[in-house]
């Protein structure tokens, strides 16, 4: 007979330097984690390529992704944590656009974005977040920058309503 450890009362996980690790989750799926809050995912790549773990978070509030050169299951990961209140995206050099499904994040208050070089535009969805108050973006690419321009930019539309926006490339 199998054990069935359940971390009924962790509420913030900070996993960092896991190059194997895959799943939050036991085999058979069992979310083993359920009164998960904080997460903070450092240079764990393998663990957002099988995002199977992430669909039982279902109080997760705040979310750190650093570090990650794969990011292929980021949309499969944040279509299920709608509690997220805070997310933070960080060196993640082969993120080229943020999922459209992060406009499903009807609590997101803060999202910050940093050192993601090949991130050159927003989604459309982000114009969804009413609740959205601050939005940090720093260190990715210059055309992002130009983008997100106060009334002149091509994405200024989907974040006027951000009361606290912050958009620097650090390069020209």
């Amino acid at each position: 007979m199998r054990s069935r450890v359940v971390f009924m009362a962790l509420e913030s996980l900070f996993l960092r330097k896991l190059p194997n690790l895959t799943r939050l989750s036991r085999e058979d799926g069992e979310n083993i984690f359920p009164r998960l809050f904080t997460f903070h995912i450092t240079q764990c790549p393998k663990l957002l390529n099988v995002p199977v773990g992430f669909q039982g978070l279902t109080c997760l509030q705040d979310l750190w992704i650093v570090s990650c050169k794969e990011v292929e299951g980021l949309h499969e990961a944040l279509q299920h944590i709608t509690t997220l209140k805070k997310l933070r995206l960080e060196s993640l050099p082969n993120l080229e656009f943020l999922p459209d499904c992060i406009g499903n994040l009807p609590l997101l208050r803060q999202l910050h974005i940093w050192n993601c070089d090949k991130l050159t535009c927003l989604p459309p969805s982000l114009s969804l977040l009413s609740s959205l108050k601050e939005l940090m973006i720093w260190g990715c690419h210059p055309e992002l920058e130009k983008r997100c321009e106060k009334e002149m930019g091509e994405d200024w539309p989907k974040i006027a309503h951000v009361p606290c926006v912050e958009v620097i490339s650090w390069r020209q």
